[in-house]
């Protein structure tokens, strides 16, 4: 079984973290917000989480704007973070069974006005670094995002 968790959209506008970062995007003419809420060191581990919250345009069927590649159960593994100190990438984690460690998006429906909540784990970099640069598809990189 996998560990991804469904997305479902969120009463509020976020979790009760911080807005690290944000940017507007688009795709198939429709507007949206990210907001980077968290980005933790947990040990070896990295957790991500950001809001989309849909500014303009009909409904949204997110299905795989946020995939890597197309897939049937669509995910959010097309999220990256790049540790611009060690010039490294990182890829969202892996279960056991091959799946990611992070929100899927199949079947999520925003209207004008919804926000959905998405998370993702990756491999920690080295004690030092104290930022990372977010890579979020259709939205491009929020840069230097603090990492606490």
């Amino acid at each position: 079984m996998s560990s991804t968790a469904p997305v479902t959209p969120a009463s509020a506008s976020a979790p009760p973290d911080r807005v690290l970062a944000g940017r507007e995007g688009s795709v198939e003419g429709r507007r949206f917000r990210i907001d980077v809420v968290q980005l933790v060191r947990r040990d070896r581990f990295v957790n991500l989480t950001f809001t989309l919250a849909l500014t303009a345009g009909d409904g949204w069927l997110v299905h795989n704007a946020f995939s890597a590649v197309p897939q049937a159960n669509p995910t959010i593994d097309g999220v990256y973070l790049v540790d611009t100190v060690n010039a490294k990438k990182h890829l969202v984690a892996l279960d056991s069974a091959g799946g990611c460690v992070c929100s899927r998006t199949k079947d999520l429906s925003l209207n004008p006005g919804d926000t959905a909540v998405f998370s993702a784990t990756f491999a920690a970099p080295p004690e030092g670094v104290k930022s990372l640069d977010v890579h979020i598809p259709h939205a491009g990189t929020l840069a230097d995002v603090p990492l606490s």
